[in-house]
């Protein structure tokens, strides 16, 4: 096993991967700066890189993407990339630079681009590449985040074909019927500029 990180070196390797994405902030929880977890908004979209360090004699990157839209509860990551490689950077690999190969990688595998402008149309091929949907917010964030750019028509496509996708996935659901209080693809469209607008 090798050495556990000192406290200055994990800083150090905090103040390394932020700049490497200059585009992210540090996270901030209960005013609370959260060292290894940055995160960068990108209109309804969450896009957050984090390391966990919770080994103590290694640390794992990671990367997910987390849609503000959805109607309840904590946000979600929707799109999460493991690394092919699944890094565990000790300290003596992060002296010697490995941490720069993690680094190419992540950029390479994230499901959208990590930096730089973000299209629509960006996002929604990341949605579509997910190989499975194991959730119904996977099924709503795509609609949403069009809806949000006011794609009203796109957003009604979306469910359609996310849910055909959900339902390959899962054979022997049964269609889900609309409840009293559920939105229509129109609805959410008009929601979602009204929360644009505010």
């Amino acid at each position: 096993m090798d050495r556990r990180f000192t406290t200055k070196e994990l800083t150090q390797v905090h103040k390394d991967w932020i700049g490497y994405f200059p585009e992210y902030k540090s996270w901030m929880k209960k005013g609370k700066t959260l060292k290894g977890s940055y995160k960068k908004r990108v209109g309804p979209l969450l896009i957050h890189i984090w390391l966990d360090t919770t080994r103590k004699d290694d640390y794992r990157p990671h990367f997910s993407v987390h849609h503000l839209l959805q109607s309840a509860g904590r946000p979600r990551p929707d799109l999460n990339t493991e690394l092919k490689k699944r890094w565990r950077i000790t300290p003596k690999q992060h002296e010697e630079g490995i941490y720069l190969e993690a680094i190419e990688e992540l950029k390479k595998t994230a499901p959208m681009p990590v930096e730089g402008p973000l299209r629509l149309s960006d996002i929604l091929e990341a949605y579509r590449k997910n190989e499975a949907i194991y959730h119904l917010s996977e099924i709503e964030g795509p609609a949403l985040i069009a809806g949000w750019c006011g794609k009203v028509n796109l957003a009604n496509e979306l469910i359609n074909e996310f849910y055909k996708k959900y339902k390959e996935h899962y054979r022997a659901l049964e269609e889900v019927e609309r409840t009293e209080g559920e939105l229509t693809p129109e609805e959410w469209g008009l929601n979602c500029r009204m929360v644009r607008k505010s």
